[in-house]
């Protein structure tokens, strides 16, 4: 029979061209010869010249986001390695604070490469100095790498500014090597490398951003390229040029400021407690120790005030480094737990004297010096602190650190801090709040005294710039014939706007309630500024009255709607006391359910879905995405329960069964926050019940409507986004209406590709294993064991005599009732599988829209799961239904847990990475030809319900919409008419007033001249 897909169908296309005196063969690659996915947006990037034997990528003219240019960057790293003999040298550059250390990592845990720091190469200077560099040892170093041969790469110490070693590079054992650091793409170091990758934006962006937000406050208007100047004058000159030459652009739009990705939870405590309890508490085959001397130095603009948001801090570590971060960056959660996004930036010492310089003239507000004796295991981390300070006040602390909230508690814990011994002040706050009471503080502390005795040498002796030219004179020009020049360089141009202008929350009071005093007004502003002071007393505010947020405008990206959310439950929480109930509202697949569940794991509370409130008597057609199908009374008296502190029961909806089956107990936690989230959660009926209203479009709901559009142009039509969403997602505009109630907007810009960042490592074989065995590898405190039973329709749309090829598809999941969009665009390292978690729910009216438009089902797969879970690891035995055949797949986050869990199980050289389609195919065509007989299956058979009631339905929905048209313009009609009424009425009104006033001046006018004719 003939086969259905292929992954091989697109073709190549060669092409000749010439540059120079060498002859290029062009080549367009598809993703069978990587063992990829098919991803259109992506693959149609990348094309590689071959001349001799010599490969090259060819520039991309297009600048890729942080997700996009990661997974470029990972394609074309395999479409090299495949066609290359020997290593593949990627060169990856950008100015301090873009990302490229992360990018760096983020490469490397995918395709198992070597990373080359720049910083080991220094000669005693900075990072960011054009000629701190030894090139003859790097260049040494990168043609013995070129030439397969071992190499020694030298180790360089920041803090003691010396070499002091090497370690062996073995060229067997790496096909990947990235060269990382600011000048990675100079051009000694462009002829070794094979992909050349620029980087700009992420912390870099948000602190010129955040420099041009604070002169502004105090009326100075600095443009990007003055801040560049004056912040960073070799990057004009010796940075940007060479950015220029990239083949791979990535602008980082991360707002690192206001970023949770990984939140670090702290506990800071003035409990004594010993170096050897420390010790005791720690892996010792891990531990790490440590003593660090900081001098802490927060900025302030004058005239901008001194309060958190005002602030920039700098902290100089061991006379060597100079790390920058925004001092608002935290938040202060229940119990003085204190969240940090862990986002610090990595500055010279002349950028901090040019801080200090005209034009930017930042003052410093507080400054003070700490020693720490850090201990890790890489799990946990325990500082035990001392500031200088006099000796009548407590000046010596315990800060207890990880990225697990439950590590850290039970740690603290057992190191016996009390609730008591916690405190959430900054350090800066407890120092200026000590100077404070003890004598008065001078505006401008004796900041270089302290930098001539801590840091050498001092920033302040660094070379100042100078000031920018006035408008009417030009900047000497800057040197860039290796690069064309646009008018706006793509290297600095932010397109994102300023965090710090919105991140904070203004308070007020209720309609209908008492309006807040001018004084408590002042203080509610005052709170919402200075969150991260810690919690205040619980309960209402004084006077009884609840405030209510202030909506913000502007729409936000979503980790810094995440970072906003936090902000103003901490605030609610300081000034109206427990509990607060957030409401995130949105369409199918925005997004809302992943932030409700990321602030859930933050603030360790819980979420109600709105699902649980479906009536069985009012989804008989299955009209869950109706506002109507719910139940909106029992929501309300739940919410009220709620909100006057008492336990209530919630409902429990059975969606195979389309009934209630029943109620469990709730209450909010002591934590005192619940999430509940839904597409009508900002609904007219129900949005007053929500302290804090969150609106979320965009996310997969988008990458399907992309796909659908793609998909309808293949075939020769010419789709409008507005009638695919109207066909996909038919609710969406009654949703959209609710958005305007939102307290915080945000718009999801979320992509598949994303997930690649941080992907699901998956390993899969055909080798039968024992159930015993299975069960060892997992912790037995946590492991659970679930067996479900789903099967997978395969949409495509026929638009190629060949049939749909495997990037066609769209994978959909029945499970249980219930339809789920299954993105899979995985890469394919070596045995893994590198898969993105991306699974979203769509109600029947999309999947029968989805078939109205054109899609077919082509394929059913027909699987039994059971899945063996602990909290690390997942080990999950599929039995394909279609031909009865097993296959194991182990599954996590930790890409060597994986390696190490096949490896005791036995299953080392037995791997596959095919899709089970092909698996399919391959064994058993008979049994593929059956899978493709949908009358074999209760999930076609349902299908082709839904499509008859979508139609029919849409037949009525459109005659009702027609109809409320009409009505609408009728209504809008008579109000016009009604107005006109109301005009000509006052029309005439006046033309009376007038001719009355007229009579009566005349009269007034002759009324002498009677009196003289009397």
């Amino acid at each position: 029979m003939e086969r259905l897909w292929s992954s091989d169908t697109a073709s190549q296309e060669s092409t000749e061209s010439h540059e120079g005196s060498g002859s290029f063969q062009i080549v367009s690659m598809d993703d069978s010869q990587l063992g990829l996915e098919a991803n259109p947006e992506i693959m149609s990037l990348l094309h590689i010249a071959r001349q001799g034997d010599t490969w090259q990528l060819l520039p991309i003219n297009k600048e890729l986001s942080f997700d996009h240019g990661f997974l470029v960057t990972v394609k074309a790293i395999q479409l090299l390695r495949d066609k290359k003999r020997g290593v593949v040298l990627v060169g990856l550059g950008g100015p301090s604070g873009a990302g490229k250390t992360s990018l760096a990592e983020k490469l490397t845990s995918v395709l198992k490469g070597t990373v080359i720091h720049l910083e080991n190469y220094l000669t005693g200077g900075d990072a960011d100095d054009y000629d701190g560099l030894d090139m003859v040892t790097l260049l040494d170093n990168l043609r013995d790498i070129t030439s397969g041969r071992d190499t020694q790469l030298p180790i360089y110490n920041l803090e003691q500014k010396a070499r002091t070693g090497f370690t062996q590079f073995e060229a067997s054992e790496s096909k990947v090597v990235i060269v990382e650091g600011t000048y990675a793409l100079r051009a000694e170091i462009r002829p070794f490398l094979d992909i050349r990758v620029g980087m700009v934006g992420g912390m870099h962006f948000n602190l010129l951003q955040r420099i041009q937000h604070d002169t502004a406050q105090k009326g100075q208007q600095l443009s990007t390229d003055e801040v560049l100047d004056a912040l960073f004058p070799n990057f004009k000159a010796h940075i940007e040029p060479d950015l220029n030459q990239a083949q791979i652009k990535i602008k980082n739009e991360l707002e690192a400021m206001a970023t949770l990705r990984k939140p670090l939870y702290v506990v800071k405590s003035t409990t004594p407690v010993s170096r050897e309890a420390v010790e005791a508490l720690l892996d010792a085959r891990r531990t790490v120790h440590r003593e660090d001397k900081y001098l802490d130095l927060y900025l302030f603009q004058p005239q901008s005030g001194r309060t958190p948001q005002n602030q920039i801090r700098v902290r100089i570590v061991n006379s060597a480094r100079y790390l920058i971060n925004d001092s608002a960056s935290r938040i202060v959660m229940d119990d003085n737990v204190i969240l940090s996004n862990r986002n610090e930036f990595e500055i010279d010492p002349r950028t901090f004297g040019r801080l200090l310089s005209p034009p930017l003239g930042y003052e410093v507000d507080v400054s003070f010096r700490r020693e720490s004796q850090i201990c890790t295991d890489g799990q946990l981390t325990v500082s035990l602190d001392k500031l200088e300070m006099e000796m009548d006040v407590h000046s010596e602390f315990v800060q207890v650190k990880s990225t697990d909230r439950h590590v850290m508690q039970a740690a603290a814990a057992r190191l016996g801090l009390t609730k008591d011994s916690l405190t959430a002040k900054s350090y800066m706050e407890i120092f200026a709040g000590h100077k404070s009471e003890a004598q008065p503080r001078a505006p401008s502390p004796p900041v270089e005294e302290l930098l001539r005795e801590f840091a050498q040498p001092p920033p302040l002796h660094a070379p100042q710039p100078q000031r920018p030219a006035p408008p009417t004179q030009r900047p000497p020009p800057v040197d860039t014939s290796r690069a064309p020049q646009t008018s706006e360089p793509w290297t600095r141009s932010p397109t994102s706007a300023s965090i710090h202008a919105s991140e904070n929350w203004l308070l007020r009071a209720p309609p209908g309630s008492q309006v807040l005093s001018p004084s408590r007004a002042v203080e509610s502003e005052r709170m919402s500024q200075s969150a991260a002071a810690g919690p205040s007393g619980r309960g209402l505010p004084r006077g009884g009255v609840r405030s209510e947020l202030k909506p913000k405008d502007e729409w936000h990206a979503f980790e810094q709607g995440q970072f906003m959310a936090l902000k103003a439950i901490e605030v609610l929480k300081q000034h109206n006391g427990p509990p607060v109930i957030i409401g995130i509202g949105g369409p199918s697949g925005s997004g809302k359910t992943s932030l409700a569940h990321k602030l859930a794991d933050i603030l360790q509370c819980k979420v109600v879905s709105l699902e649980r409130y479906y009536a069985a008597d009012r989804v008989a057609n299955e009209n869950f995405d109706e506002f109507s199908a719910l139940d909106v009374d029992m929501l309300i008296h739940n919410l009220q329960e709620l909100r006057e502190g008492r336990p209530t029961h919630l409902p429990v909806f059975d969606f195979e069964k389309k009934e209630r089956k029943g109620f469990e107990d709730f209450s909010i936690g002591h934590e005192g926050v619940v999430v509940f989230e839904g597409m009508y959660t900002l609904h007219q009926r129900i949005k007053a019940c929500f302290d804090v209203r969150i609106a979320v479009t965009g996310g997969v709901k988008f990458y399907l409507v992309r796909k659908v559009m793609r998909d309808l142009e293949k075939k020769g039509e010419a789709p409008r986004w507005a009638e695919v969403m109207a066909k996909v997602f038919p609710m969406y505009r009654k949703i959209e209406a609710d958005f305007v109630h939102a307290h915080l907007k945000i718009s999801n810009k979320f992509d598949p590709v994303h997930s690649l960042l941080d992907p699901l490592f998956v390993l899969k074989s055909s080798k039968q294993v024992a159930v015993s065995a299975i069960q060892r590898q997992l912790d037995p405190a946590s492991v659970k064991v679930s067996t479900q039973t789903y099967e997978d329709i395969f949409l495509y749309m026929s638009h190629s005599p060949k049939g749909p090829t495997e990037g066609d598809w769209i994978r959909v999941r029945n499970c249980g009732g219930r339809y789920f969009i299954l993105v899979r665009e995985p890469i394919r390292e070596g045995d893994f599988i590198l898969q993105p978690r991306v699974d979203f729910d769509i109600s029947t009216k999309t999947m029968g829209g989805l078939c109205d438009i054109g899609y077919a089902a082509g394929f059913i797969l027909r699987v039994t799961a059971t899945t063996f879970q602990d909290d690390r690891l997942t080990i999950e035995i599929d039995t394909l239904e279609n031909i009865s055949d097993k296959y194991i797949q182990i599954k996590a986050t930790d890409r060597d847990l994986v390696q190490r869990t096949g490896s005791a199980l036995g299953l080392d050289g037995s791997y596959t990475t095919k899709p089970f389609l092909d698996i399919i195919h391959d064994s058993s065509p008979t049994a593929f030809a059956e899978s493709i007989d949908l009358s074999r299956s209760s999930s076609a058979v349902h299908l082709q319900e839904v499509v008859h009631r979508n139609r029919h339905n849409h037949g009525t929905e459109d005659a009702g919409t027609v109809a409320e048209q009409i009505s609408a313009m009728r209504a809008e009609f008579r109000d016009i008419q009604r107005r006109m009424a109301r005009q000509e009425w006052s029309s005439w009104w006046t033309v009376g007033m007038t001719l009355i006033l007229a009579a009566a001046v005349v009269r007034l006018y002759m009324y002498p001249t009677r009196l003289k004719s009397m």
